[in-house]
């Protein structure tokens, strides 16, 4: 299924890539429980996708989870939650900038 998603993403159909990434997330904690490395692993091609569709409030939910969790088990230096990190950070920029132009 993430070769599908893949090939989702890139044709541009950020909608079905959203939903087999919502159903491999569910899959993966339903079968290995909410910290295992594949789950996460779901989880973070979950938050591409919400970062990818520029939908900031679940990229950020999303991208806060993934990092409390990958954290505890891969540590803080870890080159996917400093990778998620940036992205959190770059959303969260985003944001702000937005709403100082409101």
């Amino acid at each position: 299924m993430n070769t599908l998603t893949v090939a989702y993403t890139n044709l541009g159909r950020l909608d079905d890539a959203l939903v087999l990434c919502k159903n491999i997330y569910d899959l993966e904690k339903e079968k290995f429980g909410p910290n295992h490395r594949r789950t996460l692993k779901a989880l973070h091609n979950l938050c591409i996708i919400y970062f990818k569709k520029g939908d900031r409030d679940n990229a950020i939910t999303h991208l806060t989870l993934y990092i409390e969790k990958a954290t505890l088990l891969n540590g803080a230096d870890d080159s996917h939650v400093l990778d998620a990190s940036q992205k959190l950070a770059i959303v969260r920029g985003n944001l702000r900038h937005s709403l100082t132009k409101i």
